[in-house]
């Protein structure tokens, strides 16, 4: 089965939760016989390489609008692309693929991953709404990554015959986390001996701003790890708060990520918008045996991680729920090893890679079957 991926970013240009979803689903279907490609705009123009073995092939990307990003010749590399393809395999949301698929006049089969509801463009929303209807109506299957995300969506309940949940995963080997140790004499041996761990691309849904304030006149210390638009905003806070308790170590690397990770006390999400609809990070933390503590949005988030099973689930935006959450779990290690625990059994039955693939096969192997 030749499965195109399309959305709007991929590695190596981009590096976050829904990249790593889409390498993930294209990694694990392999052992069902599944070849896979990923068709993204590049700001490098036309060009096709790999990534860890995942065939790309870009074109160029021209512009963005409202974090909708687009190329003028995308619908000739689609058209090409699809002539490979027996299913078409999109990532919502991105309306531009919208467009590209009622250009394209294609009848190929298609799954749709809807990872999120549009959350910031509500002004946009209007015009784009005959567009998204006709869109969500010509997929054939529309998958969730949580119930959850089902029972608080305004979108999905109105496609609840063709909708149905897979969880996210990722696999243990690709990680690499199994060959991470802990080493006193690494680059981060002058973290102290218990941390809090953030990491992510540095967005405004992310909550960050509340993690900040949370560590204000605190004795716990925060690590975050990641780059993005919010950066400079958020070094400028730290500076304002005068926060000694917190370290900002930028973009780091997958192996520095597992080490640190390995190393921290609680791993936290405090992400606080909708846009937040799973939170992979949270599936390499329970991979991890990690506790989590997270912010309550109705989401796959707490799907991840149930609250006092396997970490904490706190009220969003609110810096005073947060720092009480991280002070009552950093120091009691009987419930960081309780909920650590519990995080891998919860990963083992329903986050790991092998799982994630056999179920999306099953959504190929149907579609293909004319099901």
């Amino acid at each position: 089965m030749n499965i195109l991926h399309l959305y709007r970013t991929f590695f190596p240009e981009s590096q976050g939760g829904l990249e790593e979803s889409i390498y993930q689903i294209s990694s694990n279907t392999r052992h069902y016989g599944v070849e896979p490609r990923v068709l993204v705009p590049s700001n490098d123009g036309k060009c096709s390489f790999d990534h860890k073995t995942i065939p790309v092939q870009s074109f160029q990307r021209h512009g963005e609008i409202a974090s909708c990003d687009w190329g003028l010749s995308a619908l000739g590399e689609l058209k090409a692309n699809l002539e490979w393809a027996d299913i078409l395999h999109l990532h919502y949301p991105w309306p531009f693929a919208d467009l590209l698929l009622f250009l394209s006049r294609s009848k190929i089969p298609t799954v749709l991953t809807y990872h999120s509801d549009i959350v910031r463009q509500k002004l946009l929303m209007k015009p784009y709404q005959p567009l998204q209807k006709w869109y969500l109506g010509r997929v054939d299957k529309i998958i969730a990554t949580s119930q959850n995300y089902i029972d608080t969506s305004e979108v999905l309940p109105n496609y609840s015959d063709k909708t149905s949940v897979i969880p996210l995963g990722i696999s243990e080997g690709n990680s690499n986390q199994q060959d991470v140790a802990i080493d006193k004499q690494s680059k981060f041996s002058t973290l102290p001996e218990k941390f809090v761990f953030f990491v992510g691309v540095l967005r405004y849904y992310k909550g960050l701003r509340y993690l900040l304030e949370a560590a204000q006149e605190q004795s716990f210390h925060i690590v975050i790890a990641g780059d993005g638009r919010e950066k400079d905003e958020l070094l400028s806070l730290k500076d304002s708060l005068q926060l000694t308790n917190v370290t900002f170590l930028g973009h780091i690397s997958d192996e520095d990520k597992f080490q640190l990770m390995r190393q921290s006390s609680i791993v936290v999400l405090p992400s606080c918008e909708r846009s937040e609809a799973f939170g992979m990070t949270l599936v390499e933390a329970s991979m991890m045996s990690k506790p989590m503590i997270t912010c309550e949005l109705g989401t796959g988030t707490s799907f991840v991680n149930k609250h006092k099973v396997t970490g904490l689930v706190v009220e969003p935006k609110s810096a005073s729920a947060l720092s009480e959450s991280i002070n009552s779990l950093i120091h009691d290690d009987e419930k960081l090893t309780q909920y650590g625990q519990a995080a891998r059994l919860r990963y083992e039955e329903l986050f790991s890679g092998p799982a994630l693939g056999r179920e999306y096969a099953k959504v190929y192997e149907s579609l293909l079957d004319g099901n």
